[in-house]
């Protein structure tokens, strides 16, 4: 009897943890998702504000080569993904701010 109930704890247990993993797995999958896009699309912004800078693209035609180069790399242009340009760019931006703020102090 009482190996009975330990079995049946034992896969009531085991559903419960499956349950969880299941629903977790919906919300972070896209999570880390978005995550690991931002950060390719972090990447592309620095590059493109790199070569510009040394003159090797038109400072006008940066955010076409970041989306040349994110095609290239098989991520499909969305809304988001423009937005998210529009972000890496403005963080990029502060970090150069801060930068030259810390020189003049």
């Amino acid at each position: 009897m009482n190996e009975l109930l330990n079995d049946v704890i034992v896969n009531v247990v085991r559903l419960v943890i499956s349950g969880c993993v299941a629903y977790l797995s919906i919300g972070i999958v896209p999570w880390l998702k978005e995550v690991g896009a931002y950060n390719v699309v972090k990447m592309c912004v620095r590059a493109a504000e790199k070569m510009a800078s040394s003159g090797q693209i038109d400072k006008a035609t940066k955010k076409q080569w970041v989306l040349e180069a994110l095609q290239a790399m098989n991520v499909k242009i969305t809304p988001a993904i423009e937005t998210m340009i529009e972000a890496a760019v403005e963080e990029l931006d502060n970090q150069k701010g801060a930068v030259s703020n810390a020189f003049k102090e």
